[in-house]
């Protein structure tokens, strides 16, 4: 059962295509290219909206100490962690702050879509979501000024 709820997700979809035009290192149609950047860009704007609706939904979200200690570690657990895989993969300049300035971002938008999907305590993922990115105004500019 669950791998038919997962052949639902469109980038499980999408693997078998992308993998055939990297394997073959054949152009991607003009046409597919268009269509593609065309939805990347409409899911953007759904993903905004499902989190507006469920933010309606949960009403003031209550920012516990679970959402906190959810948050610190995807931001500085995120952090620390690429910060220490940069040695082992020698990654030094550009790579390595773009590395670690990726691995410092907060939850994206579609942790919540998932949680509602699966019905997997919405709320508090959509209140950690919440905090967490109002908690990368403060770690991101503290990870930019280091790297």
């Amino acid at each position: 059962m669950f791998i038919n709820e997962q052949m639902n997700t469109p980038a499980v979809l999408a693997f078998l295509p992308a993998a055939f035009f990297w394997i073959t290192k054949l152009e991607v149609p003009l046409a597919l290219a268009r269509l593609a950047g065309q939805q990347a860009g409409a899911t953007i704007s759904v993903m905004a909206v499902t989190l507006g609706v469920q933010l309606t939904e949960i009403g003031m979200p209550r920012i516990d100490l679970n959402a906190i200690l959810a948050s610190a570690v995807r931001l500085v657990g995120g952090s620390l962690l690429s910060i220490a895989l940069a040695i082992p993969f020698d990654l030094i300049g550009l790579e390595r702050s773009a590395g670690i300035l990726q691995a410092s971002m907060p939850p994206a938008v579609l942790t919540t879509i998932i949680a509602m999907e699966h019905d997997l305590v919405p709320e508090f993922v959509t209140t950690a979501l919440l905090f967490g990115t109002l908690a990368s105004l403060l770690s991101l500019t503290v990870i930019l000024s280091l790297v």
